[in-house]
């Protein structure tokens, strides 16, 4: 006598019984419990490595982003003194809106 699967599963419109030989308690190697739970445990592993991998990238973005956009600000604000020996002397003036944006990027160079 030969026993099948006890599992249902879906083929094409229909859902009919697995077919496969039954290895443990009615199911075969593929729908036993144990095989399922070892599979999704897998899966999900995968996925949360996948989910980790794509965050690191967005946050490198949004990091990216935000830093081009602090530069823009900031580059205004950039005033030179040509008076300053043999060369030039790049300084940010003592305004709140260029100490803000440094507090900005002394706070992101933290993170």
């Amino acid at each position: 006598m030969n026993k099948l699967c006890k599992e249902i599963v879906f083929r094409g419109f229909w859902f009919t019984s697995c077919g496969r030989p039954a290895k443990r308690d009615g199911f075969c190697g593929i729908h036993h419990p144990d095989a399922v739970a070892k599979m999704r445990a897998k899966s999900e592993e995968r996925y949360a490595r996948k989910n980790a991998e794509l965050d690191a990238k967005r946050n490198a973005a949004i990091r990216a982003s935000k830093l081009a956009e602090l530069a823009e600000r900031l580059i205004p604000l950039i005033k030179f003194d040509t008076t300053f020996g043999s060369g030039c002397l790049a300084y940010f003036g003592g305004d709140k809106e260029s100490q803000d944006i440094l507090r900005e990027l002394y706070e992101m160079r933290k993170q």
